[in-house]
Order: C-alpha cells, then sequence, then structure tokens
C-alpha cells in the first residue's frame, strides 16, 4: 500500500457504496509503520515491560473479582426483584476482567494457542461483535472480502486485537459515517484493510499513539491499539497506519501466509 494516503486513496473504498464523493481539504498526511522506525524496539520493551508488570497484579485481583461475581450471581437467584442491580454488578465485574486480560497479553511470554482458523470468519465475528456500537454512532459498515484464507493462528487474540482496530475506526467516525473492511491476498501474505472517513490522527500524536496507556478519550485506559499491535506482531504481522487528519484513516495489517496458500511469483 502506498505510504500517501490521498483523498482519492479513501473515495476508492467509498466507491463500493455507489455514494457520491464529498470535497475535502488536503492535509498533510502520516504514516505510522512501527516496524521501520527507529523506536521499534523501545515501543516493544514498553509494551512488555506494562505487560510484565500487570501480570502478578492481575493474578491479584482476579481472585477476589471472582468472589464477589459468584456472590452476585448468588444474590440474582435469591433476590430476583433486585436482579438488574446484580447484572450491573457482573457486568462491570467482566468489564475490569476484561481490561485485565488485555494487560496480560502485552506480558513478554504471554500464552498463544495455535489452531488452523478462516481470516473472514474472525473478522465477521469481530464486526458482529461490535455491531451495537455502529447502530449507536449511526455508523455503515461494509465488508469486501477475498478468498477464505486459513491461518495458523490464536482465534481469540486475533480476534480482539480486530476489534480493537474497528472500534477505533467506528469511535473516530460522524454520525453516518463509513467504515470499510476489506481482506486481500497478495502473493505471499494477506492484508486486512480497515478504513474510517473520521477525524484522522494528528500529527502531534502520531508517535505516541501505540503506545501504552497513552489514550485522547475520557475513561479509556490506553491499550487498544497496544494490545492490536503486540497480537499482530506476535503472530507474524505487520501493522501500518496511514492518516490524513478530518479526511479518515487507513490500518492496513498483513500477515504472511502459509505455503500451501500462497500464490505462486
Amino acid at each position: 500500500m502506498s505510504k500517501q494516503l490521498s483523498d482519492q486513496t479513501v473515495q476508492e473504498e467509498k466507491a463500493f457504496s455507489n455514494q457520491p464523493p464529498k470535497k475535502r481539504p488536503s492535509p498533510k498526511s502520516i504514516t505510522i509503520n512501527s516496524q521501520k522506525t527507529q523506536d521499534f524496539s523501545e515501543l516493544l520493551s514498553k509494551l512488555s515491560l506494562a505487560g510484565e508488570m500487570s501480570t502478578s497484579i492481575a493474578h491479584e485481583v482476579r481472585n477476589p473479582m471472582t468472589t464477589v461475581r459468584g456472590l452476585a450471581q448468588l444474590l440474582a437467584m435469591e433476590h430476583p426483584e433486585k436482579i438488574g442491580y446484580y447484572q450491573l454488578m457482573i457486568e462491570e465485574i467482566d468489564r475490569a476482567n476484561q481490561v485485565l486480560s488485555e494487560f496480560l497479553c502485552l506480558a513478554k511470554n504471554s500464552p498463544i494457542t495455535f489452531t488452523d482458523v478462516i481470516l473472514n470468519d474472525i473478522l465477521r465475528r469481530a464486526i458482529d461483535l461490535l455491531y451495537s456500537r455502529t447502530l449507536q454512532q449511526e455508523v455503515h459498515l461494509y465488508m469486501f472480502f477475498d478468498d477464505n484464507v486459513c491461518l495458523h493462528a490464536d482465534e481469540n487474540k486475533l480476534m480482539l486485537a480486530f476489534m480493537h482496530i474497528l472500534k477505533n475506526a467506528i469511535e473516530a467516525s460522524q454520525r453516518g459515517g463509513n467504515v470499510f473492511v476489506r481482506t486481500r491476498i497478495c502473493s505471499n501474505e494477506v492484508k486486512v484493510r480497515i478504513v474510517d472517513e473520521g477525524i484522522g490522527i494528528e500529527e502531534s500524536i502520531s508517535h505516541k499513539i501505540m503506545e501504552p496507556f497513552f489514550t485522547t478519550k475520557d475513561g479509556n485506559p490506553g491499550l487498544g491499539l497496544s494490545v492490536a499491535y503486540k497480537i499482530i506482531e506476535d503472530h507474524g504481522g505487520s501493522l501500518v497506519i496511514n492518516s490524513l487528519p478530518h479526511i479518515g484513516t487507513i490500518v492496513e495489517v498483513s500477515f504472511p501466509l502459509p505455503a500451501s496458500a500462497a500464490e505462486p511469483e
């Protein structure tokens, strides 16, 4: 993919929805390819440090959380008239547990269970899980998938990575905006491109967006893109982000194909 994201590139994706193009300015584009930056090793070190620090804390916190969750379930059965309160407690505990799980993903030796998975199925599941968010944001999401590709990967972690990227795209979009998800097989790799027409990334923060705990959103732990990148890197993949402020962002994830699935040169 070209390092220069242009308005024409975004419109190429929009053409699939048969919507008329909009006239927009052409601000300076930014490109983020962590594997080609001088700070690549420093980024990996920060991700690993955050994960290692979190490992012992997460295990200590999860035990009492499990106890509280069990008690909330018991109270919900004993007092059905207050089930709404107890269900809210359980949901909040589960949300906190999800954050802990994401911290653990950053650990250097985070366990990965590799199996044969279908990439398109993982993307569809991730999109389905974010369906309610697209409704809330009134965002239109379009899928254009190439032939099914089988990867040797951790299905749950890969789905988590794509959910974070998709969530960012949806949240960056204006109401009524579009998000496009496209897969493409290129020689010996498969590419997943996620395009939004949102606010884009300002150049002043572009060097920070994949660092753990960096966020511009209130109430957000700032782990999403860090976790996504770490998972993709653990799978031998790469992540490239191209963005134009106030026009949109393209995130392209690439994975090497198994020898049996790669196209001949």
